[in-house]
């Protein structure tokens, strides 16, 4: 709900607590509720308009929100006699490496929040071996990124803060930076001039990977989108005939290339098939389509062609009829091109 259904709500609350009823000594307790309700809502409206300007203010930055200096904290745990068994792991894990190496606490965490909450806290209790704890909180729902790295016992804590400087300085390349959309429109529209004809979709993945931007995608459907350019780029380069959009089949040399099976296609669908089927099922004759499917379809009509004639797959035959429901949302991947509507019917023979 918006903050302009939520306003008026409210408005509409105040404005029923003027009525002279409320006024009766029975009613006295419920308009209390209702005054209360409609001040909740009313300040709730002015929150998400705050809210929605600090937003806006977010996306036109050109600089990253949260910088990883404000984002970090560093401490030192000292040893500590208290053991916990759940500690072994990395307890072990730290035994077998150098002071000052960093492990990545999140592998050794169990994956319940309240049992990686608790497992947290108890760190910071002290474990067998003196340790130095990093935490980066990036502000978003993936939560913290912990870090953790022992030292020696005999070093003073200067020495300690100093070497762990260094530690921290090699960590920051391996945490996540957020980038605003201002940020990545800039570089959109700088290599769009370039190269036009490149998709947004790989413009993204192209300046996620050249960054290392993790900020999430704008949508579902962008996300859904992004992740097929991600499995298209993993796969091998030898494969050209990879296609990112399948909107590039739509141009003149593509349609070209089919214009042989749709020439037999069209002549297929005078000729042979002509009118609909009737709906007459209850005699000793029964009509029958000669297609019966698209697979059926596009086998006649491959055999009406040359040989070597290019034949596409049967998903985009289907396309290229007219949609069952024209005001349905998959109506807009039909293209019409076949004056035809593909249906399906059901035929009950009945025995006399």
């Amino acid at each position: 709900m918006s903050a302009v259904c939520i306003s008026a709500i409210s408005s509409s609350l105040f404005g029923c607590l003027q009525a002279e009823y409320w006024k009766r000594p029975h009613f006295e307790t419920f308009k209390k509720h209702v005054e209360n309700l409609a001040r909740s809502l009313a300040q709730y409206g002015d929150y998400l308009v705050l809210k929605n300007k600090r937003m806006k203010e977010v996306h036109n930055s050109d600089v990253p929100v949260r910088q990883l200096s404000e984002s970090l904290s560093v401490e030192v745990v000292k040893k500590s006699d208290v053991r916990f068994p759940c500690f072994t792991s990395l307890i072990n894990s730290l035994n077998g490496i150098q002071p000052y190496q960093e492990i990545f606490l999140t592998d050794h965490c169990p994956l319940a929040p309240r049992q990686r909450y608790d497992y947290i806290q108890k760190i910071q209790r002290g474990l067998d071996i003196p340790v130095v704890v990093m935490t980066f909180s990036p502000g978003n729902n993936r939560g913290n990124f912990h870090f953790v790295w022992k030292y020696c016992s005999d070093d003073s804590m200067e020495t300690v803060f100093q070497k762990s400087i260094a530690v921290v300085e090699s960590i920051k390349p391996q945490l996540p930076i957020y980038h605003t959309r201002a940020m990545r429109k800039c570089l959109f529209t700088q290599f769009g001039r370039i190269s036009p004809h490149v998709k947004p979709a790989v413009l993204r993945h192209f300046y996620r990977d050249l960054t290392g931007d993790s900020a999430a995608s704008t949508n579902a459907t962008e996300e859904e989108v992004d992740k097929r350019v991600c499995q298209v780029m993993d796969m091998e380069p030898e494969d050209p005939q990879t296609l990112i959009d399948l909107c590039s089949l739509n141009s003149s040399t593509e349609r070209a290339k089919y214009d042989v099976l749709w020439d037999s296609c069209f002549q297929f669908l005078r000729e042979v098939v002509g009118t609909a089927v009737d709906d007459r099922r209850h005699s000793e004759v029964v009509h029958l389509a000669q297609a019966i499917s698209i697979r059926d379809l596009r086998e006649q009509v491959k055999a009406r062609c040359p040989e070597g004639a290019a034949v596409p797959s049967i998903d985009w035959i289907r396309l290229q009829f007219c949609p069952k429901t024209k005001r349905s949302k998959v109506a807009t991947q039909y293209t019409g091109m076949a004056l035809l509507l593909f249906l399906k019917r059901l035929y009950v023979l009945s025995c006399s």
